[in-house]
Order: structure tokens, then C-alpha cells, then sequence
């Protein structure tokens, strides 16, 4: 789990079986940079409220 800096991804794909995923906080932020000025805590709310499910099913309802 890292930002999505090139040189972090890259050597992913040599190790069987192992996987790169973006970094929860550089996610948000990403995502919190262009949502209205008036709507980031409720924008907010709902990233932690879906990573906070245990399963992918939780997630998707």
C-alpha cells in the first residue's frame, strides 16, 4: 500500500501473487481536492464509512 508514485508500483508484478493498492489517505485527498468547497466532510464521511465495512458485499450495499 503506497501513493501512486511509478517507482512504488513497478515491482509489484514480480512478486507471485502480490498486489499494489493506493494508500487510503493520498485516495481521499485526491478525491477531497475537487469536490465542492461545501461538501468535503460529508464527501469525507462517506470514503471512512465505506472503508470501515468488513466484506465487499457491505461495501457495494
Amino acid at each position: 500500500m503506497s501513493d501512486a508514485h511509478t517507482g512504488l508500483k513497478k515491482p509489484f508484478p514480480v512478486f507471485q501473487g502480490a498486489s499494489w493498492q493506493r494508500c487510503r489517505v493520498h485516495q481521499t485527498r485526491n478525491i477531497l481536492s475537487i469536490v465542492r468547497f461545501a461538501s468535503p466532510e460529508m464527501v469525507a464521511s462517506v470514503i471512512r464509512t465505506i472503508c470501515a465495512q468488513l466484506n465487499e458485499k457491505r461495501v457495494k450495499a
